[in-house]
C-alpha cells in the first residue's frame, strides 16, 4: 500500500509540474537559493490533506549543495526514498522564482519560501495549456500533449512565456508546503 501511495504522489507531481525535455544553457544560467537548503517536513497546507488521504505529510525532504547544485534527498517513514537524490537549481524566470530539476531533461516547479515555509506551485494544466494555445499559437519549443503543456528545449522564447503566466489561482496550484526543521 505504501508504495502505492509513493507511486500516486509521484504521479501527480509529474502531471502538474511542467516537464522540460532539454534546460539547454538555462541549466548553467541557473543558480542556488540559498533559503532552499535544510531540512523541512511536509505538512497539510489544508485541512483535507492527510496520509491517510495519501499526503506525504511529515516525509522529510533534505536538501544540501553539492557540485553547484541542490542535492534534493528524501525520507519517507524513516527510510530514504528509492527515487532521490534530485539535482535542481533555482531560476528566476519574471517574477516567479522557480526549481529546475535536471541537469539535462527533468521538470521546472515554482517555489515559494520564507525562513520557515516552503511553498511549492505547479502548473494547472488545465487553464494553462488554453493559454499557451490561444497566445502562443507558434511557439516551437513549447507544446500541448494530451492537453499537458511541455518544453523540448528551454530556451529565450520559452523562458518569456513562463513569466507571462499569470499569477492567479487558475494557473497555480500552490498547495504543497514545507516547514523548516530546526
Amino acid at each position: 500500500m505504501k508504495k502505492l501511495l509513493l507511486a500516486a504522489a509521484a504521479m501527480v507531481c509529474l502531471t502538474s509540474c511542467m516537464n522540460v525535455g532539454d534546460f539547454g544553457a538555462y541549466w548553467e544560467k541557473a543558480g542556488i537559493d540559498p533559503q532552499l537548503l535544510g531540512t523541512w517536513v511536509r505538512v497539510a497546507a489544508n485541512p483535507s490533506q492527510t496520509r491517510e488521504r495519501g499526503y506525504p505529510i511529515g516525509d522529510i525532504m533534505r536538501v544540501t549543495e553539492r557540485n553547484g547544485a541542490l542535492e534534493e534527498a528524501f525520507t519517507v517513514d524513516g527510510k530514504p526514498s528509492p527515487e532521490a537524490p534530485f539535482y535542481a537549481k533555482t531560476l528566476a524566470v519574471g517574477g516567479y522564482q522557480m526549481v529546475i530539476v535536471g541537469p539535462r531533461k527533468g521538470f521546472i516547479e515554482r517555489y515559494k519560501v520564507s525562513p520557515q515555509t516552503l511553498q511549492l506551485c505547479a502548473f494547472d494544466h488545465l487553464y494553462l495549456a488554453p493559454f499557451v494555445k490561444t497566445n502562443y499559437p507558434r511557439t516551437f519549443n513549447l507544446e500541448v500533449v494530451q492537453g499537458e503543456v511541455k518544453v523540448n528545449l528551454f530556451d529565450d522564447e520559452v523562458y518569456r512565456i513562463v513569466s507571462n503566466i499569470p499569477d492567479t489561482e487558475e494557473y497555480w496550484d500552490c498547495d504543497v508546503r514545507s516547514e523548516r526543521v530546526p
